[in-house]
């Protein structure tokens, strides 16, 4: 009777937990960059650009409207 050699296979379990990660990874990325934007506050850099003394015309309808 011939003989049967059956090998074992190598575990993968190393290269699921490295997927695993990278997927982990991936869903954390993408999380972090889709709520940056509703995170975000609304600055005015108009106030920065803005010389000393000089009043914009916007600024200036403002007042007057009121």
């Amino acid at each position: 009777m011939a003989e049967i050699h059956i090998e074992k296979k190598k575990s993968n379990l190393w290269l699921w937990i490295l997927g695993a990660v990278l997927v982990a990874l991936l869903i954390w990325a993408v999380a972090a960059m889709t709520s940056r934007n509703r995170n975000r506050e609304v600055v005015d850099h108009t106030s920065a650009l803005q010389p000393a003394g000089v009043v914009l015309a916007v600024d200036a309808a403002r007042t007057l409207a009121a």
